[in-house]
């Protein structure tokens, strides 16, 4: 498949130049012997205009050809742009999946974790505890709470271990 500027630079490149601008050109050098110095300034000065007239379209070419290359940039950059947002946004999507798979994980572990310590006798409760690596704050607070409840204190190495 072409693509469009690929086919504007195709037809442009086929363009000929202007049949009246080549024509009198042509017939200028054949017709200049039977004129006179007024006429062949005239001649002159025309094929100044022509030559002129051809600078400026070439020049014109360039621009425009130049001005679609700027176009076509700014367009590539764009859609670098659209894409690395897209990008960006498909990496954020598939971080935050794995952080909720994540999450789900460790609460589905630990309400398994909580719902054995729950059910355990109370001689088995402080190994558990021991075994779930307690923060600080949290292990002083169990350590409390066995107390009120008449617990035998668990050492305070073994709640916060």
């Amino acid at each position: 498949p072409e693509s469009r500027y690929e086919n504007v630079q195709r037809e442009f490149a086929k363009k000929s130049p202007d049949r009246r601008l080549t024509k009198s050109t042509g017939s200028l050098a054949c017709s200049e012997k039977n004129l006179s110095d007024s006429q062949l300034l005239v001649l002159e000065q025309r094929k100044h205009y022509i030559d002129l007239a051809v600078s400026n379209r070439h020049r014109l070419q360039r621009a425009h050809h130049n001005a679609q290359e700027q176009h076509l940039a700014k367009l590539q950059a764009v859609r670098d742009r659209v894409d690395a947002l897209l990008e960006s946004k498909a990496r954020a999507d598939d971080r935050r999946m794995v952080m909720q798979r994540n999450c789900a994980v460790q609460k589905s572990h630990l309400e398994h974790e909580m719902f054995k310590i729950k059910s355990a006798p109370p001689e088995k409760m402080t190994g558990m505890l021991r075994d779930l690596k307690l923060e600080p704050k949290a292990a002083a607070r169990i350590q409390e709470l066995q107390q009120q409840l008449g617990m035998g204190p668990a050492s305070a190495d073994e709640t916060a271990a």
